[in-house]
């Protein structure tokens, strides 16, 4: 039943953002201009400022800030949004269990997250000769960390809706989530992308990321009830 309400509810936010599909566009293009940038900096002209600053860097970097945009973008989308639209309070008073809304919204995000960060890598990969972002692990971790962000995403807005605390308590909510594990993030990425990292890193922040999730879901029901 749970995972019947949260394939319904998840198909109806794909059906709304392909009727809206330039809210999806514009994110593209922002994720497209950073990759850009990125490539810019690493085999262009200031090639040589990115080999003294370490390249794998410079894209680990690029990433990070194209998850944190879009997985913010995505996150109000699917719940604010909804939220503001009074359609979130419908949800809320039917049968839906919380657990399955905020499985939904996290897969939207989640779904979106992945989308728009290969418009990044493509973008980075096509204006310059990067190739080690192609690197299957690179690529693993890439979507470990996307998935971290896009529950960060899904608990905060959350938050925001059904708290009064609203805007401050997001930003305190979404730096205590994000920036302890992006520290880690940034060494597992960088080391798959010079590829000194296996795969045990990269099950290791899946780990983490799936007990953040489980802890995410379990949160989603006493928030419902605030």
């Amino acid at each position: 039943m749970a995972t019947s309400q949260t394939i319904a509810l998840l198909r109806k936010d794909l059906l709304t953002t392909s009727r809206r599909w330039h809210e999806l566009a514009s994110l593209a293009i922002v994720s497209s201009l950073i990759g850009l940038v990125v490539a810019y900096i690493v085999s262009g002209p200031l090639a040589l400022l990115a080999s003294q600053l370490d390249a794998p860097l410079v894209i680990v970097a690029g990433e990070v800030a194209t998850l944190f945009i879009v997985a913010i973008a995505a996150g109000f989308i699917a719940v604010v949004r909804e939220a503001e639209k009074g359609t979130l309070d419908g949800l809320r008073a039917s049968p839906v269990a919380p657990e399955s809304l905020f499985l939904a919204k996290l897969v939207y995000i989640y779904i979106v997250v992945v989308v728009l960060l290969l418009f990044y890598i493509g973008a980075a990969v096509f204006f310059s000769s990067i190739t080690i972002i192609l690197n299957p692990m690179f690529l693993a971790a890439s979507l470990v960390v996307g998935l971290y962000f896009a529950a960060a995403a899904a608990l905060t807005s959350f938050m925001i809706v059904y708290s009064e605390a609203r805007s401050l308590l997001s930003m305190i909510v979404l730096a205590g989530l994000l920036v302890p594990f992006a520290q880690s993030a940034d060494r597992v990425l960088a080391k798959t992308a010079t590829g000194i990292a296996g795969p045990g890193e990269v099950l290791q922040a899946l780990g983490m990321t799936l007990a953040f999730i489980v802890i995410a879901t379990l949160l989603s029901r006493p928030l419902s009830e605030i």
